[in-house]
């Protein structure tokens, strides 16, 4: 809600000085997309600066998620494929549920491997394309804040000269 009303003050600011030819409009309309690139730039340097810590703590965050409460875990083991955080070797003192395997009776013959290996590559694959998305949305904010100052220093100019 909040994100929503910030970007449509920042829209506002871009069409009503492009409209209205108001020169301060459009510098506002400039300098909040020169802040919201520089924000996210910020952030996808992040990404891919700490990706490699995120995936390395994947499967502490799956053995913690698998000893607190089994069933929820259940959920990842749908989404992914996947058989606890070390496949079957997870289950040893209980029986296999059948999110663990393709096709029933479950065994750990047919079950899937484990999920630490799935879910770190779902990490690194979708960080990477995060940040490659986060850099092309910053090459796009930086052309919109360029052409808002051109228009900007063509509605000042067009100003000067009905003056003379």
């Amino acid at each position: 809600m909040v994100v929503g009303g910030i970007v449509f003050l920042i829209a506002f600011f871009g069409c009503c000085g492009a409209i209205r030819e108001n020169n301060c409009m459009l510098v506002t309309y400039s300098i909040f997309m020169l802040i919201l690139m520089i924000i996210k730039l910020t952030l996808a340097i992040l990404i891919f600066v700490k990706l490699d810590d995120i995936v390395a703590q994947v499967p502490q965050w799956l053995n913690d998620a698998f000893s607190k409460d089994k069933t929820s875990f259940q959920e990842i083991e749908k989404t992914f494929s996947c058989c606890g955080p070390n496949g079957s070797l997870s289950y040893l003192s209980m029986n296999l549920p059948d999110t663990c395997c393709a096709t029933a009776p479950c065994s750990p013959l047919n079950s899937y491997s484990g999920c630490n290996g799935i879910v770190q590559d779902f990490f690194h694959t979708f960080g990477l394309a995060i940040g490659v998305v986060a850099i092309v949305v910053v090459a796009i904010e930086l052309v919109a804040a360029v052409f808002g100052l051109c228009l900007a220093n063509h509605v000042r100019n067009k100003g000067r000269r009905a003056r003379y």
